[in-house]
């Protein structure tokens, strides 16, 4: 949207917002302006051409009676329906941390075995020295592996390492 209206957007965005709000959202099954306020979106045009919704609405209003009963049945079952939205967004929570889970793949490493290590300037998401900098440094063998993903490294020389690395930073190295 920013780039299709470079300078103007600002006199779009209340246009988006109210898009934003009367969408239904995908985790809780309903609409954000239903979940605030506990009642439907009611558009204008909807007002101006009598719809049925609006003439149900217009019969219940002229009734004090019926409307005030009404009003108390919606504020009893809209707390039911925050918790039903609160449940929905709770099993979609879940299961898109299970499909996230079935993505990623557990790095497990042996003692014994070689790996290359991340350079400084990787961990730190900064540029390189120079261009040419690598990425990876020498050869490590792992000493000492721990169930929470750290690793206890050593140099091909002997030198050990005195912090552990997390096995994010550390690839398989093929000689």
């Amino acid at each position: 949207m920013v780039h299709e209206y470079e300078r103007g957007w600002s006199i779009h965005l209340q246009d988006t917002l109210w898009a934003h709000h009367t969408s239904s959202k995908t985790a809780t099954g309903f609409l954000p302006y239903f979940l605030i306020y506990g009642c439907d979106v009611v558009l204008l045009d909807n007002v101006l051409v009598s719809t049925a919704c609006i003439l149900v609405a217009i019969e219940l209003n002229s009734n004090a009676d019926i409307c005030g009963q009404r009003q108390i049945e919606d504020l009893e079952s809209i707390e039911a329906l925050r918790q039903m939205a609160q449940e929905k967004t709770q099993k979609y929570r879940a299961k898109m941390m299970q499909v996230y889970n079935r993505l990623i793949k557990a790095r497990v490493f042996a003692v014994g075995q070689m790996f290359l290590k991340a350079s400084d300037h990787v961990k730190r998401n900064i540029t390189g020295p120079s261009k040419f900098a690598t990425n990876w440094n020498d050869p490590f063998i792992v000493t000492e592996a721990h169930d929470s993903g750290y690793y206890h490294l050593r140099t091909h020389k002997g030198e050990s390492l005195s912090n552990p690395v997390n096995a994010k930073w550390l690839k398989p190295y093929y000689c």
